[in-house]
């Protein structure tokens, strides 16, 4: 069958996308790890160590400043530059601060003519008229605060090799005069020992300008002594032909660099012979599967498509199938509970649905059937009195008195035409008028095209006694207006009254009401007429109520129906 063909299709399709999705799973998983292993052993370790480098050197850096600040100030270097005697001291204290910084530094001492007072740089590595050179510079364009610690990079011979040298200085300050200057000169074999290549392929320090003042790789300086990557914030870059990641950190606020760099290319070549080991594999189990799903559909799968099809036919309403054909054990059980349910359900859907119009037909009557006795009192205490002074209105009364009672008790429909309800309205205002006389007024408004449209029994005159009942004690004279009209494609009921309205509380409570199918209110009125129009028409109609203190608004909404329906 073709049903039972499409039905196929789609367990051979399901197997596909599973097993796609199945292979894509196992990718995502082996990418996953691969980026997780990259990550831990290449992007963290990287980080983490040049991170770790960057707060080591930062922290030296700043002690070799705080020596600068704190020997600038000493009262044997001071003197020591202009007298002999006090050299040995002063060296005493240079030598001591500079060795006992991890990273060593060489110091010179020199007078306010650059000529240098004392040094640690060998006789054999000293290029003095260099470094003199350099003290001259950074009195020029550094040393201008005499408060502060001064760092540039200074490029001199260093064992017949010029390369720059990280360099602090600082004036030599007595009575606003300066006396000399002392310099600490960080060379790249003082950083050696201490900047090494532990957990990275290649490291670069270099100033704000990026030269670089020490570097693992010389390849990575250019002919300027430069860092010759610009790598803009770029996490990884090209360099030789492979690939790195690349980590850029900065201290000394911002004035030097420490760049840190680790190989990717084994990674990026294991992903790539991963990636394609997978889609080997993968492509593989495709064509297996392709393979085997039609096979394993054709021999396991009629038993399903009886049963399916039996249920599509229960689910468009045809309760009435049964299955008939015979399987396997373990389905002919299946199939033997399904029409079993099928015949179960039916039962109880036709048991049900003449339990709930009965049910529904008879709360109506219900509804319909409770007319207020207190009106039924009103009407003959009034006759009483009409029969001695006017038996002419008297008659009157009793005439639309019985028109009421009569389309109350007998009137054997559930809907009735909208005119027949209003002629009953018109009944029960005029009995209200001839009670409160010059009290009461009313008008009806109706819009033709409408007077044979359906509408429950007894929708208006509740509505309306509500009004008189609640409107006509607290003032002089009651206007009630009632218009109906057509509202799109319904039938819209305006009742308008200008009485004090409904205090703010109580109109809640009234809402409130509407939306509870069990209440039982003491004004039972607008409930009525709510319930009444909810079990005909649905959740979309009802009464609608909206008052404030210059009166009080009803509006209903019901459908346009122009048959009867008869109980």
């Amino acid at each position: 069958m073709k049903h039972t063909n499409k039905f196929k299709d789609y367990i051979n399709k399901i197997f596909i996308n599973y097993a796609i999705l199945l292979i894509g799973l196992i990718l995502i998983l082996f990418i996953a790890s691969l980026y997780l292993n990259f990550r831990n052993t290449v992007i963290r370790v990287n980080d983490l160590y040049n991170e770790g480098l960057a707060n080591f050197l930062d922290k030296e850096f700043d002690k070799h400043k705080e020596n600068l600040l704190i020997l600038g100030d000493d009262t044997f270097i001071k003197r020591a530059i202009n007298n002999e005697d006090y050299l040995m001291n002063a060296n005493m204290l240079l030598y001591k601060y500079c060795n006992e910084n991890n990273v060593r530094a060489n110091f010179v001492l020199a007078d306010k003519d650059f000529n240098i007072i004392t040094t640690n740089f060998y006789s054999v590595d000293s290029n003095f008229s260099k470094i003199e050179k350099s003290i001259e510079n950074l009195s020029y364009y550094l040393l201008k605060d005499i408060n502060t610690v001064d760092m540039t990079l200074d490029i001199f011979d260093y064992n017949g090799r010029p390369r720059p040298h990280l360099l602090f200085g600082k004036p030599i300050v007595e009575d606003n005069k300066t006396l000399g200057y002392l310099l600490f000169y960080i060379k790249e074999d003082d950083l050696k020992n201490y900047v090494g290549l532990k957990d990275v392929d290649s490291i670069a320090l270099t100033d704000r300008f990026n030269n670089i003042f020490y570097t693992t790789n010389e390849s990575l300086a250019d002919n300027m002594g430069k860092f010759k990557l610009e790598n803009d914030g770029k996490k990884f870059v090209s360099f030789n032909n492979k690939s790195y990641y690349i980590k850029k950190n900065s201290i000394q606020n911002g004035n030097i660099n420490i760049i840190t760099m680790t190989s990717i290319s084994r990674h990026q070549e294991f992903l790539k012979v991963g990636i394609f080991a997978s889609l080997i594999i993968s492509i593989l189990i495709l064509i297996l599967i392709m393979w085997l799903s039609p096979v394993v559909a054709k021999r396991s799968l009629h038993s399903f498509d009886s049963l399916i099809y039996a249920v599509s036919q229960m689910k468009e309403g045809n309760i009435d199938y049964r299955i008939e054909s015979k399987t396997f054990d373990e389905f002919q059980i299946i199939y033997d509970e399904f029409n079993s349910m099928t015949s179960q359900i039916e039962n109880l859907i036709k048991r049900n649905e003449e339990i709930a119009e009965r049910k529904r037909l008879t709360e109506i009557k219900h509804l319909e059937s409770q007319f207020n006795p207190h009106f039924l009192f009103n009407v003959l205490e009034m006759l009483k009195y009409e029969i001695l002074f006017d038996p002419k209105r008297a008659s009157d009364m009793v005439v639309s008195f019985a028109n009421l009672m009569r389309y109350n008790i007998y009137y054997g429909s559930v809907e009735v035409p909208l005119k027949t309800d209003i002629s009953y309205l018109e009944d029960y205002l005029k009995i209200q008028k001839m009670r409160f006389n010059s009290r009461l007024d009313y008008s009806i408004e109706v819009d033709d095209a409408l007077l044979d449209n359906m509408v429950p029994k007894l929708i208006l005159q509740p509505i309306v006694e509500n009004s008189i009942k609640y409107g006509i004690e607290n003032t002089n004279h009651l206007d009630i207006a009632i218009r109906i009209d057509k509202y799109e494609n319904d039938i819209r009921v305006l009742i308008i009254d200008n009485g004090i309205g409904i205090e703010k509380h109580k109109l809640e409570g009234i809402i409130n009401t509407f939306q509870n199918e069990s209440a039982a209110p003491n004004s039972i009125g607008l409930y009525n007429v709510h319930r009444v129009i909810k079990l005909l028409y649905g959740d979309e109609y009802g009464v609608d109520i909206e008052s404030d203190k210059n009166g009080t608004k009803v509006k209903i909404l019901i459908p346009i129906i122009g048959v009867v329906k008869n109980v």
